[in-house]
């Protein structure tokens, strides 16, 4: 979780609010300057994890700690049940920094591929353990990601009749929600700029006009989703999203 002091990465926000029983997420992602060649990875920069804790002061944190050290260029927000947080964000931070994103289907399923696609191209988390070992790094920021990986692991989807279900075992799955929305900042901001459009810069095989983001329809055909399922390398009969 370390960054060259010589370059500032720019950061990418993924947050999963809550208020109440479950964890209110947010997780950093930073991204180097764009290579002359090779693959273009993030890097996880921090992880921050509350509970019961008032919207009013993760702002406050954010605003006047978080976002000082590391300016955000993309802050990703789930608003699926209550748009509260995003609406606060968005009119503290700028509609052109703030990405309200809806949790449907076929947005979860981007989210999903994306982050695993991610990995494959050479994204990974990093090595606690040894960053324990040498003071580097705090046992309690160690243990979420631990638990990040497990959450990863966790995440099951299949198909249910004619639709398509996520399971996360009954299980918190913050972390992992909060990785993805992380990720998807990341990913709009290099298919912007043209990375995942033309030559050796691919990006999942997609770029910038891909259909897959928040806006999409509430309601997605099954035959379209199993596609995408199927176009993605799973095994549509049970898919298991694991992240090592």
């Amino acid at each position: 979780m370390s960054e060259d002091s010589r370059v500032r990465p720019m950061w990418f926000y993924g947050n999963d609010p809550a208020r109440d029983a479950d964890y209110h997420t947010i997780i950093i992602h930073g991204l180097f300057s764009r290579p002359t060649d090779g693959e273009w990875n993030p890097m996880l920069r921090d992880v921050y994890r509350f509970r019961k804790t008032d919207y009013l002061d993760i702002l406050s944190f954010l605003f006047d700690d978080l976002f000082r050290k590391m300016p955000p260029v993309k802050f990703v927000t789930d608003a699926t049940r209550d748009p509260t947080f995003a609406e606060l964000i968005t009119k503290k931070l700028g509609a052109h920094k703030v990405n309200s994103y809806k949790f449907t289907i076929d947005s979860k399923l981007h989210l999903m591929t994306l982050t695993k696609q991610y990995y494959q191209q050479g994204y990974a988390l990093p090595d606690v353990d040894q960053l324990e070992r040498e003071g580097r790094i705090k046992s309690e920021k160690a243990q979420l990601i631990r638990e990040m990986k497990q959450e990863s692991l966790r995440e099951m989807t299949r198909p249910v009749g004619d639709k398509i279900s996520f399971s996360d075992g009954g299980k918190h799955n913050d972390l992992l929600h909060a990785q993805a929305l992380s990720l998807k900042g990341v990913y709009d901001y290099q298919a912007r700029v043209g990375f995942g459009n033309s030559g050796n810069s691919t990006l999942f095989g997609y770029g910038a006009g891909d259909p897959y983001d928040g806006r999409s329809t509430m309601q997605i055909a099954r035959e379209h989703v199993m596609k995408r399922f199927e176009n993605s390398g799973y095994n549509t009969d049970k898919m298991k999203f694991s992240y090592r």
